[in-house]
């Protein structure tokens, strides 16, 4: 009989075909692999070593032994029963021969009792054995087959034990011979026969001391093999294929056990350590470690071949072949499953699993027999998902899941069947965590390994999303519900996927206390692959619909682990071998290289995609990402390796003019090596890649390059490279009109060798070379390689309409062609890995944060798959719903713990929508389950839901109503009163019946009492429920009208199902979420809230009551810090909720914020918090807001009870309640004003003073009330509860706790020095804090617009400083003068910048009202204080500047009258700094206030003498004469020159009026002079020479030489610029000319008054002897000063004679008097001084007494001449004999300013003397600086006046003199007579 079987070393041939028997079913397939074992592969192509020989019991030799003589009786014995048997059986001459060897046999166990010959005794029995097996009949063989299994028993072979000393294979070739004769029998073909054969096997197989080893063991396991192939009866064939399992399991068996101490498992080694890669062996050059090793390989490698052999009828279910295949892989299913770490570890067995089992098991998935395809299949998942096979081979995996499982599913043309078999591996790999967390780590994060994972994911999608034609089952059996249930099991491998990743996802799940949830841990207890589809699928739905069952999840189920493993640790130890790298993948934490791995593939993905759209956008894309570097070689080693590229854009690339493109070309044509290759195949190969363009430009430019290329491969066979282009230019065409349907007429052989005639250099190519080509190029068709895509080619064409076809049969062919291209693509592949062994580091996964990749990978398939399900789902398909919505679930974890957004929103948005809350009519009870889920995943995934709580919050609150609806109460939730109509912010008058807004509240009654206030059973729409929690009532209410809402009856009955404590646990566990949770929650219940009250025809408040429960909740158990998050949330709602148009809505919002304010007050708040502030600023918006009366009333009567209950209770919410008051204040109506202040009066004067917390906000709240409009009492009160009880109280320290026991010092208060009371410092933040509220709030009183309340401001405000002020640091003054004081006086200095009149005119009137007194006030109290606010001065002197600087001459007027009235009361206190800072400022007034305006836009023009060109030398003949510059008829009429400055006296109003002034009203023209700030600037500057002249008067003794010349200087500088003006006539007539003024204006005044001034302070400074300082400047300044007057004097006297009307004779007028000053000055030089000035002033003043015509100047001459000008000068102290000089005239003896003493100043009038004149001389003596008092004494033609003065006599007789009608005055004490 032929055997299939090989003849030697492996197992025989199988027999031929035999009858069909029944076939019995497989066993199962067992899981629970715990290692992982490394090698690399070896080729097979040596034959092994010999094994060992095996030692004999006996000597090789004849020879005798003593036996036993029981051994040798109990032998004969059993030897003579199968003798009988034997003789019995072989009757006839036939069988003598047998007959006689027995006999013989017989004979020799008998002969010799003592001594046999054992030797010729085996041979005897072995003989006789042997041929009773060859007679072939039946008995005898039998008999003989039975005598043989008993001597293996007996232990007469094999010898297992000692027990007898008849041995039969003492010589060793005995026991092969005994082996080799019972396999010699398997030519009987009896059953009986074939039973005792596979018996004595077993036998000798398992009894034998060593064991039966290579060829005889392969005899033996071959014959039982073939015994099982041949057997009819299926007992027979059933003991056949036992037997063999227990031989095979021997086999390896004791391989393990021998090898079990030199096996070294790397679960000793750390998973963080990596394993050396030794180089791979060749199998020719590795020994096997033993025999038993060998055996088992030997074994192993035959199963294999067997497996792989072809089977030429897969349809018949008995054929032989078929039978052999199933087999061979069923015992290799048992070997795998059952395999030990001695097969792991073997070098052999890893390469027969990667060249000889893989192989073999692509083959039989691909075979059209359902056995075969699963059992091949169930060996692939048991490769797969043992953790110690997967490991090795990485390669062979992917090639298996890309060639069969993917395929499968994703070709057209595969078949249920076979889709339904790969979806069962899918589905039960989908339920191992570690196998795909190994696949997603080692696959999809690897740059050179496919993505099996995420394919896996998207073909499970597809399967479940649609539905593929049926088509006939594989070998003829009946399925006609298998594609059904392949969508079925697409979606379970869906859900397990998703469940799976969870379950990896766990450890950070519990690490971060996401949820107590652990029924996803509920995976089935039998493995997946025990179970039958079917009820795997049943059982997992189950599973998902107990976990959905009711909404609920059983928190207290233990999870059941798959297989019996452990639970999944974080750190996990690899087991492998030798060749494959097993490290683990590092940081359990850090999975950054494996995200830069999955963007890199991914990068790669889409980049190939744009290539295969646009080739150019693709490599662009792949270079700018860093995927590929911008080179020719590279690019055209990506288009040559890299898969799934287009093979038409590729040529189209290629094929571009472009210069990097040629150079990719000619890359990429250089990386072939066409050295001793065909021409075609050359062509072959180069177009393999590629598919060539259609443009012949581009086919050009490619095959140039191939012919260069091929010509330099092959340099001899064409004479140049034009040749081969040419040729290869022909070929393409011939092969396109070889293989062209379309193409009618082909061309011929001698065409093709025609057309090619002299294209090798002129010559012909060989005939022969040319036929040949022309014959393989028509007959075998240009391919491309598989791994390239073709959108134009035949294989897309194939594609779609293998889609696209029904027939079943064309299915399968093209399923056939399809599997051969596939098969041969693998088989490449397999060589690659056969020749040179490829190293690779496999990952085992540990790092639990590679579910967070994998989900991402996984969601959006996912998600589409289980939207689709749940979509299309009938009421009747609850398992699909259940698996849907568990998937749901545990995608939403997944998403939560990781923090992935958008998977996390798009789960839980889709979910949202099954519900089909927002269309109640189309409801379903899936829908219902839907909404049992989300309500689910709220309460123990709310942690994490982020922004999605919105959607399950809308879901909540729609299922009410749908509840609602159902039970028959649509109205429930809901508020009917209408909104407020008419009800505005009319004034109280206006309002009819609004002054109490309580009476009219409605449903909402708040009772008066405080006490009662807190208690909020005391609201009527307010009620506790049993578990006491608030619950806001709403039975007050209308009922509302029937709501017409259909709703599906069975939806409606199952949503009535849905218990309330469903609902409720979201709610009342909110306690129990996370910060981040429960804020979220809030957010989502506010939102949906809005929501809620926005909808018609009534607004619904559920959401609003679980917002409250909410905060009732999570109040007391939360920190004050999460609470204040969570109440950033609800304030906000509070907030709008309390404005809605609806008043019902407003009401109830109101009110429970009180309810919820009450208790939140109950707990009291720590210092410098602000929760009961952000708690209680709802009331502050809502008041804010609101426009309805009632409303800001309730709010207002709402803080009331807070305040009076809460009182001690409120610290940071006090900002609040007077936040609320303050917006009283504002309020239009005076009831609703009124009420605050009451509030706030109450509160100010109950609680400052025990509270602390109340002050400061309570100082704010007052100040409020100062600015309401609608009342003038009120704001007057509230300024004096200001300035009175809140500034006593916080000076005493009783306003505050931190303020009492400060450190007191001494203060000056009312003179007193001595009073204690609290120093308050800017050090100290309270201070501050306390302080400024106050003085503040009145500062901005000071602005009102009402004089009342500005007049109230004034006095509390200065009141407060000036009896407080001295309790203040200097520090603090500074802080309150700039922050407070300064400010107030800020719009001062914006009234001349001011553009809007009516704006202008509010800032003069409050300056000369308000203003003014407020700055007398300021200046009071800065002298009252001046010990503590001397730092103040610099600040003070600014804010006076302002004024000074105005426009406005009044406003000027009084700054100047302030700054005198600052220097006369606080001059004798200032320092030399002061005076220094006082000097300054002075100067910078005098320069600031020359009215450079009067020059004109150019500065005065050319003819302008500018200012400061001038010195005191040069003004000498600068009153020069004006004749010629104008003549009378330009000249105006009356007076021709007016000084336009009046006098201070001078009414302004009258003086204006007189004056053409331009209309500041129109637009000034820029050339314009603004006469209105000329004028002011002037009388400023005349202000100023008198301030200069009283500081040196009344402060001389105090002031430095310095200063005094400081202020000399200054004075100098307004009398220059005056003088120059004067001088400049032109200029003067110019402005006349243009309407400046209505005469020639000029500044005599001015320039008078300053030279006084100035000659003044120089003389003093010259005469005073105890100034000695700059004595000698002095001196040069006021005596050429003096020289230049006199000069010019006479000269104007000269000119004045010539021209009465001239200019002159005014300024001598005008100048007389300064000198009569000059000549009195010259009067009080010392004898030395005059003298020295003497020849100087000699001629001049003689030209004086001849030129001057004024009495006084030539009387002050005269006298002078007769003082001191004598032929002998006149020493000091004698008296001139004129008895006219005796009027208190001292020679000599100057007159200074000094103490203030008492004199009496006589006048002498002359004419007619008016009945005023004694007043009006007082006026002019006052007027004179350093006098305080002038008292008139009665006398006859004279007036005498006692005066008070510390100014010279010169300076009161001056001032007496400035009368018109006094013709004399004179100075003498007050006891002197006085002359007549």
């Amino acid at each position: 009989m032929p055997s299939p079987l090989p003849p030697e070393n492996p197992l025989p041939s199988l027999p031929p075909p035999q009858p069909p028997l029944d076939d019995d079913s497989a066993p199962p397939v067992v899981h629970g692999i715990d290692a992982i074992v490394d090698t690399q592969p070896d080729p097979d192509n040596a034959s092994p070593p010999p094994s060992p020989t095996m030692e004999p019991d006996s000597p090789s030799s004849p020879h005798l032994l003593p036996v036993r003589p029981g051994d040798l009786a109990a032998f004969a014995q059993l030897f003579a029963r199968f003798h009988i048997r034997v003789e019995k059986a072989a009757a006839g001459r036939k069988y003598r021969p047998l007959r006689d060897a027995f006999d013989s046999a017989a004979a020799q166990i008998a002969a010799h009792p003592d001594k046999v010959h054992m030797d010729n005794l085996s041979e005897l029995v072995i003989d006789a054995l042997r041929l009773g097996c060859e007679s072939r009949k039946t008995a005898i063989v039998d008999a003989c087959l039975d005598c043989i299994h008993r001597l293996f028993e007996y232990a007469h072979l094999g010898a297992t034990s000692d027990a007898t000393q008849i041995r039969l294979d003492a010589r060793p070739p005995a026991l092969d011979e005994v082996v080799a004769m019972v396999c010699a029998c398997l030519e009987v073909k009896d059953e009986d026969v074939y039973l005792r054969m596979v018996q004595t096997l077993l036998t000798a197989t398992t009894r034998t001391r060593t064991g039966l080893h290579q060829g005889t063991l392969l005899a033996a396991v071959r014959t039982i093999y073939n015994i099982y192939l041949n057997a009819r009866t299926p007992g027979t064939r059933t003991t056949a294929r036992v037997s063999l399992t227990q031989v095979l399991n021997l086999v390896f068996s004791r391989m393990e056990a021998e090898t079990a101490g030199d096996i070294t498992s790397l679960s000793s080694i750390s998973s963080s350590q990596a394993v050396d890669v030794p180089k791979p062996a060749e199998e020719a050059e590795s020994h096997f470690a033993s025999v038993l090793q060998k055996d088992a390989y030997l074994l192993f490698r035959a199963l294999c071949k067997l497996s792989a052999k072809e089977v030429a009828d897969a349809n018949a279910p008995d054929a032989v072949a078929l039978r052999s295949k199933l087999l061979s892989l069923e015992l290799i299913r048992n070997l795998i499953t059952n395999s030990g770490p001695a097969f792991r570890s073997g070098e052999r067995f890893i390469y027969a699993l990667r060249h000889y089992l893989t192989p073999s098991l692509l083959v039989n998935c691909m075979l059209n027999s359902g056995d075969v395809m699963d059992i091949s299949f169930d060996i692939f998942e048991i490769l797969l998902r043992k953790d110690t096979l997967r490991p090795l081979l990485k390669t062979e995996i992917s090639a298996m899941f890309d060639t069969v499982v993917f395929r499968f599913l994703e070709s057209p043309t595969a078949g249920p069947l076979r889709k339904r078999r790969a979806i069962t591996l899918l589905n039960r790999l989908s339920s191992d965590r570690q196998t795909m967390a190994d696949l997603f780590l080692n696959y999809d994060c690897d740059l050179e390994s496919p993505k099996i994972f995420e394919r896996m994911c998207n073909v499970v999608s597809t399967a479940a999303q649609h539905k593929s034609p049926s088509e006939s089952p594989v070998n003829g059996t009946q399925h006609t519900t298998a594609q059904p249930d392949v969508k079925r099991m697409a979606l379970t491998s869906v859900t397990q996927i998703v469940r799976s990743l969870r379950e990896w996802s766990k450890p950070i799940e519990h690490s971060k206390g996401l949820n107590k949830d652990t029924s996803s841990d509920s995976i089935p207890s039998e493995s997946p692959s025990e179970l039958t589809d079917e009820e795997s699928i049943q059982k997992s739905e189950s599973e998902s619909s107990a976990k959905v069952s009711n909404g609920k999840m059983d928190a207290d189920q233990s999870p059941e682990k798959t297989r019996n493993e452990t639970p999944l640790p974080l750190n996990r130890s690899t087991s492998g071998s030798a060749n494959v790298g097993v490290i683990s993948e590092g940081n359990d934490r850090d999975t950054t290289r494996f995200e830069e791995t999955l963007k890199a593939k991914r990068d790669t993905a889409h980049g190939i995609t744009l290539f295969n759209t646009k080739p150019k956008r693709g490599i662009e894309y792949l270079v700018k990402n860093g995927r590929l570097k911008q080179e020719p070689l590279a690019v055209a080693e990506f288009l040559h390796k890299a898969e799934n590229l287009d093979a038409t854009m590729i040529g189209e690339y290629l094929g571009e003019s472009g210069t990097f493109n040629l150079s990719v070309m000619h890359a990429y044509t250089d990386m072939h090596d066409f050295t001793d290759m065909t021409f075609d195949n050359a062509l072959r190969l180069h177009l393999s890649g590629f598919r060539l363009p259609g443009e012949a430009q581009k086919i050009d430019r490619i095959m140039e390059k191939f012919a260069s290329r091929y010509c330099e491969c092959n340099p001899t066979i064409f004479a140049n490279a034009d040749a081969a282009y040419v040729l290869a230019y022909s070929t393409i065409m011939l092969h396109t009109d070889a293989h062209n349907d379309t193409i009618k007429n082909k061309m011929t052989k001698e065409e093709f060798i025609k057309n090619n005639r002299g294209i090798n250099d002129g010559g012909d190519l060989d005939p022969v070379f040319l036929g040949n080509l022309y014959d393989r190029i028509t007959t075998t068709e240009i391919r491309l390689t598989s791994t390239k895509k073709d959108s134009t080619g035949g294989d897309s064409k194939a594609l779609n309409n293998a889609s696209s076809t029904t027939d079943p049969a064309q299915r399968a062919k093209q399923f056939e062609e399809e599997s051969e291209r596939l098969m041969a693509q693998t088989k490449v592949l397999f060589a690659k890995n056969r020749r040179p062994a490829q190293d690779y580091t496999y990952y085992p996964a540990t790092n639990v944060h590679l579910a967070r990749l994998m989900f991402e990978t996984a969601w959006y398939p996912v998600l589409a798959a289980i939207s689709l399900n749940l979509e299309e789902a009938q009421p009747a398909d609850t398992g699909t719903i259940a698996l849907c919505l568990d998937c749901f679930r545990n995608g939403i974890a997944i998403a939560s713990t990781f923090g992935i957004v958008t998977s996390k929103d798009a789960f839980v948005s889709s979910l949202a929508k099954f519900t089909h809350l927002h269309s109640i009519a189309e409801m379903r009870p899936k829908n219902v389950e839907c909404i049992r889920m989300i309500l689910a995943i709220a309460a123990l995934e709310g942690n994490n839901l982020g922004d999605q709580w919105v959607l399950i919050v809308r879901a909540i609150s729609q299922l009410e109503q749908v509840r609602a609806v159902a039970s028959g109460n649509p109205g429930k939730f809901m508020l009917h009163k209408e909104p407020l109509k008419g009800v505005t912010n009319a004034p109280t008058g206006e309002r009819n019946g609004t002054v109490n807004a309580r009476k009219s509240m409605g449903a909402i009654t708040i009772e008066s009492s405080a006490d009662q206030s807190a208690s909020p059973q005391h609201v009527q729409t307010t009620k506790r429920n049993s578990s006491g929690r608030p619950s806001l009532s709403d039975g007050s209410l209308p009922a509302v009208g029937s709501v017409n809402q259909r709703i599906d009856p069975k939806a409606a009955s199952m949503a009535s199902t849905i218990a309330e404590s469903e609902i409720e646990r979201i709610f009342s566990n909110s306690s129990k979420l996370s910060s981040t949770g429960v804020s979220d929650l809030c957010a989502a219940l506010c939102t949906v809230a809005l929501d809620e009250l926005g909808e018609k025809p009534a607004p619904r408040i559920f959401c609003m009551q679980k917002i409250v429960e909410i905060a009732y909740y999570n109040m007391d158990s939360r920190t004050r810090l999460e609470w204040g998050k969570i109440w950033e949330k609800m304030g906000q709602f509070f907030a709008s909720s309390m404005c809605h148009p609806n008043r019902s809505v407003s009401m109830y919002a109101v009110d429970a914020l009180r309810q919820l304010s009450s208790k939140f007050l109950a707990k009291d708040e720590l210092s410098n918090f602000s929760f009961q502030r952000s708690f209680l600023k709802p009331f502050e918006a809502c008041f804010a807001k609101s426009k309805v009366i009632q409303i800001r009333e309730f709010v207002l009567t709402c803080v009331s009870q807070l305040v009076h209950a809460r009182a001690h209770n409120i610290k940071s919410g006090w900002k609040s309640v007077f936040g609320v008051l303050a917006l009283a204040a504002d309020d239009k109506v005076d009831d609703i004003m009124k009420m605050g202040w009451e509030l706030v009066d109450s509160i100010t004067r109950k609680y400052i003073g025990s509270i602390d917390d109340v002050y400061v906000d309570a100082v704010m709240g007052i100040t409020a009330y100062t600015r309401t409009t609608i009342s003038t009492d009120v704001p007057i009160a509230a300024i004096s509860l200001l300035s009175g009880h809140c500034a006593f109280s916080l000076a005493e320290g009783k306003a505050l706790s931190s303020l009492r026991g400060k450190e007191s010092m001494n203060s000056e208060k009312d003179g007193k020095v001595g009073e204690k009371g609290i120093w308050f410092t800017a050090d100290t933040e309270a201070h501050i804090g306390s302080w400024f509220p106050i003085l503040t709030g009145l500062a901005a009183a000071l602005q009102d617009d009402r004089s009342q309340v500005r007049t109230a401001a004034n006095a509390g405000l200065f009141k407060v400083l000036e009896e407080y002020g001295g309790q203040f640091s200097p520090d603090l003054w500074v802080l309150i003068f700039r922050g407070v004081i300064s400010p107030v006086f800020d719009d001062v200095g914006y009234l001349s910048s001011s553009a809007d009149r009516v704006e202008g005119a509010a800032i003069e009137q409050w300056a000369t009202t308000t203003g003014l007194a407020s700055m007398k006030a300021l200046v009071d109290v800065f002298v009252q204080h001046v010990n503590v606010t001397r730092t103040l001065l610099q600040d003070l002197l600014d804010i006076i500047r302002r004024w000074i600087l105005q426009e406005t001459e009044f406003v000027a007027r009084e700054g100047m009258f302030m700054l005198d009235r600052l220097i006369t009361k606080v001059g004798s206190a200032l320092n030399d700094e002061d005076w220094n800072l006082f000097v300054k400022h002075i100067h910078s007034l005098f320069v600031d206030t020359i009215p450079h305006e009067i020059l004109g836009p150019d500065n005065g023009s050319s003819t302008a003498v500018e200012l400061g060109t001038l010195e005191a030398k040069e003004v000498n003949g600068v009153l020069r004469n004006p004749s010629g510059k104008g003549d009378s008829q330009n000249k105006p009429n009356g007076r021709l020159y007016e000084e336009f400055i009046p006098d201070e006296d001078q009414d302004t109003g009258n003086t204006q009026d007189a004056i053409a002034v331009v209309d500041e009203s129109e637009e000034v023209e820029p050339n314009r002079v603004r006469f209105k700030v000329v004028r002011a600037k002037c009388v400023v500057q005349l202000q100023l020479i008198k301030v200069a002249q009283k500081v040196v008067v009344c402060f001389y003794k105090h002031l430095p030489t310095e200063r005094i010349l400081d202020l000399g200087e200054s004075l100098s500088l307004s009398y220059l610029f005056a003088h120059n003006f004067n001088a400049n006539i032109d200029l003067r007539f110019r402005l006349w000319r243009t309407g400046f003024m209505n005469q020639v204006p000029n500044l005599l005044m001015q320039e008078t008054q300053g030279l006084t001034a100035c000659l003044r302070l120089l003389f003093w400074m010259y005469l005073d002897p105890e100034r000695v300082e700059h004595k000698e400047e002095t001196e040069e300044k006021v005596m050429s000063l003096c020289e230049g007057v006199l000069r010019n004097y006479i000269n104007s006297c000269y000119e004045s004679k010539r021209n009465a009307e001239s200019e002159e004779r005014r300024e001598v007028t005008a100048f007389s008097p300064v000198i009569s000053f000059i000549v009195l000055g010259m009067m009080q030089l010392s004898h030395d001084q005059f003298e020295r000035q003497l020849p100087s002033l000699y001629s001049i003043l003689l030209d004086l007494m001849d030129g001057a015509d004024d009495n006084g100047v030539r009387t002050s001459v005269t006298n002078l001449f007769r003082a001191r000008i004598t032929p002998t000068p006149r020493r000091p102290g004698s008296s001139s004999s004129d008895s006219r000089s005796s009027h208190s005239l001292l020679v000599a003896h100057p007159q200074l300013p000094g103490e203030i003493r008492e004199r009496v100043v006589r006048t002498t009038v002359g004419g007619e003397v008016g009945p005023n004149l004694r007043d009006e001389i007082c006026k002019a003596l006052q007027k004179v600086c350093g006098v305080e008092s002038v008292v008139p004494i009665s006398s006859d033609k004279s007036d005498t006046f006692t005066v008070m003065s510390a100014a010279p006599d010169e300076m009161l007789v001056a001032g007496a003199q400035g009368v018109s009608a006094v013709r004399a005055a004179f100075v003498e004490p007050p006891d002197r007579t006085l002359l007549d």
